[in-house]
């Protein structure tokens, strides 16, 4: 029992920690200009302080229980999947990155909701700026044997493609800015299909917590 209080008291350390860094960043935000950047960086700290509440509940002896999803240097914990994600700003192949975030023990990141597609949004936009090409990030689809999977092996059960997507390219990238969208007719962020090693992009590799 003394082991588990031991856990639980410095997981709740860990936490409130946490939660005054949040509070600082937030106290001392401000919105130069209205400019939207910096509201989209200010609402990201905010639901950052509910991911790392909703980590804290009660247990039935009233103990506090924080779950440990510390991500390391770099990696942005989302509850909703239980895993944490890291952005890669390096420029690469689609095979260079898969390579690279299995050897960090991850894989590309999939996608299986709506939820989970705006995170990865957010994160590729995070401290970038808004017409960058460091928005476009390599994400885990693929085909393999004539059809689009994961290369995580997770089910293929959800999508957000560009309508206009010939899809007759073999691996998908996220393309997050919704202001450098000139060529093509979709005016919100989508998935593109594009040659797996003629093509260099940032990625995003994932990682569930157990």
């Amino acid at each position: 029992m003394d082991g588990r209080i031991e856990t639980l008291s410095n997981n709740l350390y860990s936490a409130s920690q946490e939660l005054q860094s949040l509070y600082d960043a937030l106290k001392n935000h401000t919105f130069p200009n209205n400019d939207v950047d910096s509201f989209d960086e200010y609402l990201s700290h905010i639901r950052h302080v509910g991911e790392v509440l909703e980590r804290c509940q009660s247990t039935g002896n009233e103990l506090v229980e924080c779950k440990n999803t510390s991500c390391g240097a770099g990696g942005k914990y989302f509850s909703l999947t239980k895993s944490c994600y890291y952005m890669v700003n390096r420029a690469t192949s689609w095979h260079e990155a898969s390579n690279d975030c299995i050897n960090r023990g991850t894989h590309l990141a999939s996608i299986h909701s709506s939820e989970e597609n705006q995170f990865l949004i957010e994160l590729s936009q995070l401290g970038r700026p808004v017409s960058s090409w460091s928005h476009f990030v390599w994400i885990g689809l693929t085909r393999r044997n004539g059809e689009f999977q994961w290369s995580d092996g997770t089910p293929v059960d959800y999508d957000n493609w560009d309508p206009t997507a010939l899809k007759h390219l073999d691996c998908v990238y996220l393309m997050a800015d919704q202001l450098n969208l000139a060529y093509t007719t979709v005016k919100k962020p989508h998935w593109c299909d594009a040659r797996c090693d003629g093509t260099q992009r940032g990625y995003i590799c994932k990682k569930q917590l157990i």
